[in-house]
């Protein structure tokens, strides 16, 4: 040898060449040899490959965490064994489902991120066969059994409006504390809005659509507050948003009584919902957290709904992205900004919210609605 690379004609180079590309071939066969897809949850057995991670060492660790077997509402959990430990360190977590990216034999994908070290990692994700609240029960037993030495003990779990996953993890956590994510508000008004034949208006009348956004910047006055922006704010809104106000008061602040003294019980409290005082003590107001890793997720599968196979090969794939996450977060590293744009409405949502006290409440929620959009 001469010091220098061999050039890239030469017979030497092309042998190798050839070489590595049959190997290259033989791993992807490899790899694309899975086993035949079930024709049932109860048929679904797990391999060795598809139950076990590979650490960068060459040793194998434990990745399919639980597994009620083979019966009709199947629950099956997957992630590293650390990530237990990680979430037992964390008092804040961040849980929600998706569809897109569930294989067919289950109803959905739930996932479960802790933060931690000022991050938020996805660190289990579990299939589940529907989305009643026994379900969810057994998905957290299951966790909490896994290994028995650790207790988890959160404070504060960011979720979707659903009852039957906020039931059993206040059942299962009694001191815990259901934060309503406020992307999800918005977004089920705006499923509202839809229903009530308005959603073309919303998206080709600016004023409108800022009107419609005052309904949901309810979510930013003190609970205190609230009666008297409502009262205020059905004088304002023209006669086809009034609908959208009824909806938000019959489902997340509760109806007047008709004697005149408090309101009814809603389906969602104001304070689960309510991110005034997230704002003032700089709390995530939404769950983009999760919705992160559900796009993680399907960017990695580049399908919807795959296979059992290709969906458990995706996850072990995201987790060695997760696992040098979370050594830069153990090194101290930043988790990575917000862009520009949304750091600024932040800064100019938290101006407003400190002003609130000096703010007419129709300018205030006016204000408000100008830093969001409404996502579909």
């Amino acid at each position: 040898m001469n010091g220098y690379a061999e050039p890239w004609g030469s017979a030497e180079h092309t042998l190798r060449t050839a070489a590595l590309k049959k190997v290259i071939r033989r791993k992807r066969n490899e790899m694309n040899i899975a086993p035949p897809n079930p024709a049932t949850v109860q048929e679904l057995v797990f391999p060795d490959e598809y139950r076990s991670y590979g650490l960068p060492n060459g040793e194998q660790e434990l990745f399919l965490l639980a597994d009620t077997g083979p019966i009709q509402n199947r629950i099956v959990i997957f992630g590293r064994e650390r990530s237990l430990r990680i979430l037992s360190e964390s008092d804040k977590w961040y849980v929600d489902g998706t569809f897109k990216s569930t294989p067919p034999l289950f109803h959905q994908v739930y996932v479960i991120l802790p933060e931690r070290f000022g991050g938020v990692i996805a660190l289990l994700y579990a299939l589940l066969p529907n989305k009643l609240q026994i379900t969810y029960a057994t998905m957290i037993d299951l966790i909490q059994n896994i290994n028995p030495q650790l207790a988890f003990n959160p404070t504060y779990i960011s979720c979707d409006y659903e009852l039957s996953a906020i039931n059993a993890f206040k059942n299962a956590f009694p001191g815990v504390t259901m934060h309503g994510c406020f992307f999800h508000l918005t977004k089920n008004l705006k499923k509202h809005l839809s229903i009530l034949g308005l959603l073309h208006r919303y998206n080709t009348d600016a004023e409108f659509a800022v009107m419609a956004r005052m309904v949901s910047s309810l979510a930013f006055v003190p609970i205190n507050d609230l009666d008297e922006a409502v009262d205020a704010l059905g004088e304002a809104l023209p006669v086809e948003l009034q609908p959208l106000l009824q909806w938000l008061e019959d489902n997340y602040i509760g109806r007047p009584n008709r004697r005149g003294n408090g309101r009814r019980l809603a389906m969602f409290s104001p304070n689960m919902w309510s991110v005034f005082d997230r704002v003032q003590n700089n709390q995530d107001r939404t769950n983009n957290h999760a919705e992160a890793a559900h796009r993680r997720l399907q960017i990695e599968l580049g399908m919807d709904h795959p296979t059992i196979w290709k969906f458990v090969n995706a996850l072990k794939s995201i987790q060695k992205g997760r696992d040098g996450e979370y050594e830069q977060l153990l090194a101290g590293r930043q988790p990575p900004k917000k862009l520009k744009k949304y750091r600024d409405a932040d800064t100019r949502i938290t101006r407003l919210v400190l002003d609130f006290e000096n703010r007419n409440i129709i300018e205030y929620l006016r204000g408000i609605s100008y830093n969001y959009e409404m996502n579909p």
